[in-house]
C-alpha cells in the first residue's frame, strides 16, 4: 500500500486554499505518496475538486466518533497539522496516527510526536508560506503554488446559465465585486464598493457582477444598487469557483473567495487594512504582492473588524485608485 498522507486544516475557505501548496510540495517529497485532506464539511466540496488529492475526510462539528473512525480506517501514516488546536491534536493523537507533526509552541504540542518550532503570530511571511514551513523548512528556493482546481462541468454550466440570465455571454471581460467577508480584518465601507460598482457597470467595456452569501443580501444588494447584475446568495460555493474561473477579475476585502480566485487563476484586487496581522505580507493574494492596494498608513492598533471601530483608515482607498487598478490588470 503507497504512503498515505494527511494534511488538517479544517478551519474556513481562505486557510484551506492556503494550505494547497502543501499539496504540490509533499508530492514532491513523497512522489508515490497517497494525499488526504480533514476539511470543515463546508469547503469540503471544494477540496475534493483539488487534483493530487486523494481523499477529503470531513465531520459535523461535535461528532468526533465519526472523524475518529475515518481517520482510523484510513490508514494514514503521517498527519501534518496545518491548523493547531487542541481538538485536532488530541483527536490526531486518538486515532493513532504513527507520525504526527504539529507546532512546538501550544500547551497541547505534547499530542505530537514530531513538534517544529514554527512561529505564526506576529509574523510578516504569508500563510501558505508557514504552512511549506511546517512540512520541509529547507526546501530550497522552491515555493509551491496551487495545484489544479478542476471544477465540474454541471457546475460550470450552472455558472454559465446565471451569466445569461443577466444578459453576460462571456464577450467582455467580467469582473466580480465581492464586498463581504468573514469580518477576519475591517472592511472597505459598502458606499465605497457601491461607487466602484456604479463606475464598472458605465464601462461598456467589462461586465460587472456582485457576489456573496446569502446573509450578505442587504450589503449586496446597496452595492449592486441595480447597475452590475446581483448573484449574492444565488450560487453554492463551487458555483461559486465557476463564477470566478469564467472572470478576468475579482476585487474583495481580505476573504476567501480572493484566496481562491488566485488559486482558480484569476486576477485579484486585494483591500487590506494596515493592521498588523491582516497585512497582505501574510494574507495578500499569493504570489501576485502587487495584487494588493493597502492604504499608505503607519500600523494602526484600532483597525478592528467591527461595525463599531473608530478606524477609518480603510477610507484612505478610493474607488477610483481601485478603478484605476482594475482596468490596469484587465488590460484596458
Amino acid at each position: 500500500m503507497r504512503q498515505r498522507i494527511l494534511i488538517v486544516r479544517n478551519d474556513r475557505l481562505g486557510d484551506a486554499i492556503l494550505a494547497l501548496p502543501a499539496v504540490l510540495l509533499l508530492k514532491a517529497l513523497f512522489p508515490t505518496s497517497e494525499i488526504y485532506f480533514w476539511a470543515n464539511p463546508t469547503v469540503a466540496p471544494l477540496i475534493r475538486c483539488v487534483s493530487g488529492i486523494e481523499r477529503v475526510l470531513c465531520a459535523v462539528e461535535g461528532n468526533d466518533a465519526q472523524l475518529l473512525r475515518q481517520l482510523r480506517d484510513s490508514g494514514i501514516s503521517t498527519a501534518y497539522c496545518l491548523y493547531a488546536t487542541a481538538r485536532n491534536a488530541f483527536t490526531l493523537l486518538r486515532s493513532s496516527i504513527p507520525d504526527r507533526v504539529g507546532t512546538a509552541r501550544r500547551w497541547f504540542s505534547f499530542a505530537f510526536n514530531r513538534r517544529v518550532n514554527l512561529r505564526r503570530r506576529g509574523e510578516y511571511r504569508h500563510e501558505a508560506l508557514l504552512n511549506l514551513d511546517l512540512i520541509a523548512v529547507d526546501r530550497g528556493n522552491n515555493d509551491y503554488l496551487f495545484p489544479e482546481v478542476e471544477i465540474p462541468e454541471h457546475a460550470m454550466n450552472a455558472g454559465d446559465r446565471l451569466l445569461k440570465s443577466a444578459g453576460i455571454e462571456g464577450i467582455r471581460p467580467l469582473v466580480i465585486i465581492h464586498p463581504g467577508s468573514g469580518n477576519s480584518a475591517v472592511n472597505w465601507s459598502s458606499v465605497n464598493f457601491q461607487k466602484l460598482a456604479v463606475n464598472l457597470a458605465l464601462n461598456s467595456n467589462v461586465d460587472a457582477v456582485v457576489t456573496g452569501i446569502t446573509s450578505e443580501q442587504d450589503l449586496c444588494t446597496e452595492v449592486a444598487h441595480d447597475n452590475p447584475a446581483n448573484f449574492c446568495g444565488r450560487t453554492n460555493l463551487i458555483e461559486m469557483a465557476a463564477l470566478i474561473k469564467r472572470a478576468t477579475l475579482l476585487i474583495s476585502n481580505s476573504t476567501g473567495p480572493l484566496h481562491l480566485a488566485v488559486a482558480l487563476g484569476c486576477k485579484v484586487i486585494g483591500l487590506y487594512p494596515p493592521r498588523a496581522d491582516c497585512l497582505p505580507d501574510r494574507w495578500g493574494p499569493y504570489g501576485h504582492p502587487e495584487w494588493a492596494i493597502t492604504p499608505d498608513l503607519q500600523i494602526c492598533q484600532k483597525c478592528m473588524p467591527s461595525e463599531n471601530s473608530p478606524c477609518r483608515c480603510m477610507e484612505e482607498i478610493s474607488p477610483d485608485q481601485v478603478y484605476t487598478k482594475a482596468l490596469e490588470l484587465i488590460g484596458l
